[in-house]
């Protein structure tokens, strides 16, 4: 294990309760962090400074970012262990917390093509991959589950009626899928896509809860399918009321925030999302 692992590692483990769900040991609730894709117009580097000056101290990295905008190394299975070193040091020297990596790539059904990305995110320290593999893949993810004692949760982007094949938007059929397998395979609740779908986050909160290992929490300014995100507490998302959920049922896995608007000016506005999540949690 690399001094950076250790780094993260020290202070939180895994542990899997008898219900299935999996929550960070050391935490009397959840983890809050800024999502990098949120700062996506920026190099990986940038993303950690501003998550520090939103007032957050971890950070959900995304895969493909540009770790530097001197460079063309991107947070990748292939990126040379000195830069991801370096990046670590950052992170270090501003203390924010590499929490989990959002993954956009599918590898196939392979153990040994997924292999490379598990060992990323030991590199990392994270303690969760989030993405959407094809079904195919669950056998290979479950077994790299357990080597690595490393989470992936799944994630949900909003219904598309013209891909009827893509079914993750809907977290009970994600639910379904993953049930009998092992608990660090979970679910990432995007509540913005949620909405987008036509779903209520209330509602499937309280029927995923178990397998519930992560969310991306949005506020949607409305009900349409490509409302915009707004600051929390102002849009249709009812914020406040997911967190109470979440604290009343324990919860202690990751909460990152994402705002997919306003890419180069949006700091103002994560930092009152911040703001707002802390309010309602006593953070």
């Amino acid at each position: 294990m690399t001094r950076h692992n250790r780094w993260v590692l020290q202070t939180l483990f895994i542990l899997t309760l008898g219900q299935g769900q999996t929550v960070l040991r050391g935490q009397d609730k959840w983890v809050l962090a800024c999502h990098a894709y949120t700062f996506n117009a920026y190099s990986a580097v940038e993303a950690v400074e501003m998550t520090k000056q939103a007032g957050c101290s971890s950070i959900e990295l995304i895969q493909g970012q540009v770790l530097y905008r001197t460079n063309h190394v991107s947070l990748d299975i292939n990126a040379p262990e000195q830069a991801i070193e370096q990046f670590m040091a950052h992170c270090r020297a501003k203390q924010v917390r590499p929490i989990s990596l959002f993954v956009f790539k599918s590898y196939g059904k392979e153990k040994a093509r997924w292999r490379p990305l598990f060992n990323l995110g030991r590199r990392l320290g994270v303690l969760s991959l989030v993405g959407e593999p094809p079904s195919e893949s669950l056998d290979a993810i479950e077994e790299l589950t357990r080597e690595f004692d490393l989470r992936f949760a799944i994630h949900n982007h909003k219904r598309d009626q013209f891909v009827p094949e893509y079914e993750y938007w809907d977290p009970l059929f994600t639910l379904s899928a993953i049930r009998q397998r092992d608990p660090r395979i979970g679910i990432c609740l995007d509540t913005g896509h949620l909405i987008r779908s036509g779903l209520d986050p209330l509602t499937v909160l309280r029927e995923i809860q178990p397998r519930l290992l992560a969310l991306h929490l949005k506020d949607p300014a409305n009900h349409s399918s490509i409302a915009s995100d707004s600051i929390f507490g102002t849009g249709v998302g009812n914020v406040d009321q997911v967190l109470r959920i979440l604290s009343t049922n324990g919860f202690r896995g990751h909460i990152s925030i994402e705002y997919e608007r306003q890419w180069t000016n949006s700091l103002p506005a994560i930092r009152k999302c911040v703001e707002f999540v802390n309010r309602h949690s006593g953070g």
